[in-house]
């Protein structure tokens, strides 16, 4: 995402025309997000979800550690 798109998609109400990136990666985010959701919650029990939720946690901590903000805002955005 180039800080000309960036930039144009906050000033300008012509989201869909402008900043097809930013739109994607918006996209992008959602979808990961989502299936972090569907992932804890198709679990059976409560110990298995929690299971799920530490797993994805500790995908956090290292998501955090590379620098990988994108996936560690996908990620949080799922357990939020």
């Amino acid at each position: 995402i180039s800080l000309v798109e960036l930039t144009a998609i906050t000033y300008s109400d012509k989201y869909d025309n402008e900043s097809l990136t930013v739109k994607k990666f918006i996209d992008h985010v959602n979808k990961i997000s989502q299936w972090v959701v569907c992932e804890v919650l198709n679990r059976r029990g409560v110990k298995e979800q929690v299971e799920m939720f530490s797993k994805f946690v500790e995908i956090m901590i290292h998501t955090k550690s590379n620098r990988d903000f994108c996936s560690l805002t996908a990620l949080f955005a799922g357990l939020n």
